[in-house]
């Protein structure tokens, strides 16, 4: 896992937070489910946002987005 979080921070100008605490607060949204993730990052570009997925897809690690953390479309 120290390699993934050493390219994430290494490829993307935005913020990468594997620690416990941030992985507590993006656990849960306006619904009633509560998964907590394996880390959180957040993008400042759409570089950032083909970074992440690449270092994921090679990784075979599952990425799922967040928006405001309000469930509403």
């Amino acid at each position: 896992m120290q390699d993934i979080i050493h390219e994430l921070k290494k490829r993307i100008q935005g913020e990468v937070r594997f620690d416990k605490i941030s992985r507590i607060l993006y656990s849960t949204d306006a619904s009633i489910y509560e998964i907590e993730p394996v880390g959180v990052v957040i993008p400042k570009s759409s570089e950032d946002i083909q970074a992440t997925v690449e270092i994921a897809a090679k990784n075979e690690i599952p990425i799922i987005p967040r928006g405001g953390g309000t469930s509403l479309v």
